[in-house]
């Protein structure tokens, strides 16, 4: 195959992240259990985007991809939010997060990826415009296309 969204759910499970398929421009599952589907299996993950190479792309966060842990920064203009400012605003009373890999949403926020052996849980709005995946969660990772028809990068 070809598709970018199917090299790059590939290339996501071979660095050890769990991938689950996503339905076209949406965040929503296109499996039947959503992330308890997830895997790192490649042949399943050539399997989903057979059937619909347009698939999004979500990441599993906690254990079934190592520890995965994403702060979500969340940037809306409309709502007043912007998780960015909010996070250096957290920082310069706490100390800084240390440096990570990090991705642009199809929104244009932000998301920190880390890894950690500890067990945290999901959290939303943990201060304005900031979110936690962990356990449970996932995230909707690049090149997947936003609703809005905006690509992560």
């Amino acid at each position: 195959m070809k598709n970018r969204l199917f090299r790059s759910a590939i290339e996501y499970a071979k660095n050890g992240w769990a991938v689950l398929p996503l339905k076209k421009r949406s965040k929503s599952p296109a499996t039947a259990h959503g992330v308890k589907d997830a895997t790192t299996d490649l042949n399943q993950i050539a399997k989903w985007w057979r059937q619909d190479p347009d698939y999004n792309i979500g990441i599993a966060c906690g254990k079934k991809s190592g520890g995965l842990l994403v702060i979500d920064l969340d940037i809306d203009e409309e709502k007043g939010l912007n998780g960015y400012e909010s996070l250096q605003e957290w920082e310069k009373e706490h100390g800084s997060f240390p440096d990570t890999v990090q991705s642009i949403t199809g929104r244009g926020g932000y998301q920190l990826f880390y890894r950690s052996d500890k067990n945290y849980k999901n959290s939303v709005r943990i201060i304005e415009g900031i979110d936690v995946r962990s356990e449970g969660g996932y995230v909707v990772v690049p090149p997947s296309i936003h609703p809005n028809g905006g690509r992560g990068s």
